[in-house]
């Protein structure tokens, strides 16, 4: 019999064919010998037939995969058959391969470690293959650098990620996880499952927002896009988007606002207190020092660079992602993106940050919220904003997935400063639910929005805004239809 023992470490970065066949055949070896436990357990671990080196050793694991799938155990004498059977028992090495595998001494304790080590080497080929390819590209010449660079690390991060493979899954596959949400929205009693924003109204006609969701809130100057957006990503952070639930991190990108202004709009929300008593020096010191740390210690994460591409946003957000589990992005905002090409129209520079932002949600499987500027058109026609208002708008229509549009109700029309408005939020669009609005109470002074009180309501049911098309919904806190 082969002896087979644990290594106590690898001494090699990418490991060489003796080792990487060594721990294939330990695998496949207690696969053989412990059926029922071990696929599942290799599943689990995301080994695949591309984890193995050799085309002999892919034939194995494919059989024994196609086995579990038709629920016959893939013992050894199942797999010997069915081998025999499709022809492929001499291309694999017939009984001096087969019987090896089962010769071997290896106990059903190591399972873990010869999974994990199968899994840790198929990563180091990827990544190996990748930064080859990289190497041997840099070597040639490349206009544009930074679109060079994106590409690169999106190409190393590929490798290095969880995926199993590149092929198209059959639409069983996708149903799977189709039938697992409607499941847990039935077991759930219709609770939103997706990533709640901390706002009632929006929470329960959107659901949450979904990984890879392009979500784009849009409004004139001065709407409280920024304040919203910041409103929603503290939440996030604090755990305050649903009862009982856990900070998540947000990593935020603010073109247009230094990071310390974002942190005094914070500390007025937090606080509950007018921003100009901060530049007045008129708040309590302790008070201060005690929402300070409490916004501290959430995991929020501010990029305050100004003048950066989508190309860059990309690379930042991976690499942050990849140390931090990200759970949204918040970008303030698209138009202030700087362009990769400013030689191309500004419609279509518009579109290429659009499709990127699209494709950045994808990749990393979470919520990306843009706040954009809306053209002059409302303010020109006195009429509630529509989605051709979004500036530049390009395929920004198509490509988000749910776009919010800002405007003052009715009865907040006048030119007068106030610190306290309501602002009207019209889901224009919602690629998987419906549309309608919604109102939140705007405190401009407190830079923090928050849902009408039911007194707020009575006073704006008078004043219900032309054109306005609400979809049903349920009450939200008393709320009555505007």
């Amino acid at each position: 019999m082969v002896q087979t023992r644990l290594p106590p470490k690898v001494t090699r970065v990418v490991p060489g064919a003796l080792e990487r066949h060594e721990a294939e055949d330990n695998l496949l070896s207690l696969v053989l010998t412990n059926a029922e436990e071990m696929v599942d357990m290799c599943l689990e671990g995301g080994i695949t037939p591309a984890s193995f080196g050799s085309g002999n050793r892919q034939a194995v694991f494919e059989i024994m995969l196609d086995l579990h799938k038709r629920g016959a155990p893939p013992h050894a004498t199942v797999v010997r058959e069915e081998l025999e059977r499709t022809g492929r028992w001499k291309d694999i090495g017939g009984d001096a391969f087969f019987d090896g595998l089962l010769d071997r001494d290896v106990t059903f304790g190591a399972a873990e470690y010869f999974i994990k080590t199968v899994h840790d080497i198929t990563v180091l080929r990827s990544l190996h293959r990748a930064t080859a390819d990289v190497a041997n590209q840099c070597k040639n010449g490349h206009e544009d650098v930074r679109a060079f660079i994106d590409q690169a690390e999106a190409t190393i991060m590929a490798a290095t990620s969880e995926r199993t493979g590149d092929e198209a899954n059959p639409l069983a596959a996708h149903l799977v996880e189709s039938v697992g949400r409607v499941t847990e929205a039935i077991n759930s009693g219709g609770v939103p499952r997706g990533l709640l924003t901390g706002f009632k109204s929006l929470d329960e006609m959107t659901y949450g927002f979904e990984p890879g969701d392009l979500v784009i809130i849009a409004g004139r100057p001065s709407m409280g896009k920024t304040t919203l957006a910041i409103n929603i990503a503290e939440n996030i952070a604090l755990g305050k988007n649903r009862a009982g639930g856990k900070p998540g991190p947000v990593l935020v990108f603010s073109l247009e606002m230094k990071g310390h202004v974002l942190g005094l709009k914070m500390l007025a929300s937090q606080m509950h207190e007018p921003l100009c008593r901060f530049k007045e020096g008129m708040v309590d010191k302790k008070k201060v020092d005690a929402a300070a740390k409490r916004l501290g210690e959430a995991p929020l994460y501010i990029d305050d660079r100004a003048g950066i591409t989508v190309m860059e946003i990309r690379a930042r957000a991976r690499r942050m992602h990849k140390r931090y589990n990200l759970k949204a992005i918040v970008i303030d905002y698209l138009q202030l993106i700087a362009p990769t090409d400013a030689r191309t129209p500004r419609e279509q520079q518009i579109s290429e940050i659009s499709r990127q932002l699209k494709g950045l949600a994808k990749e990393l499987g979470i919520p990306v919220i843009v706040l954009c500027q809306l053209n002059r058109a409302p303010d020109k026609d006195g009429r509630r904003p529509r989605l051709s208002d979004l500036r530049e708008s390009g395929s920004l229509e198509q490509d988000a997935d749910i776009v919010v549009l800002l405007s003052r109700h009715p009865s907040c029309m006048s030119e007068t400063s106030v610190a306290t408005e309501f602002i009207v939020a019209d889901i224009a669009k919602q690629r998987m639910g419906i549309t309608g609005d919604f109102v939140l109470r705007f405190v401009l002074a407190e830079s923090r929005f928050e849902t009408p009180s039911a007194s707020d309501f009575a006073m704006l049911g008078a004043s219900r805004p032309s054109g306005i098309q609400s979809a049903p919904r349920r009450p939200v806190d008393g709320e009555r239809e505007l």
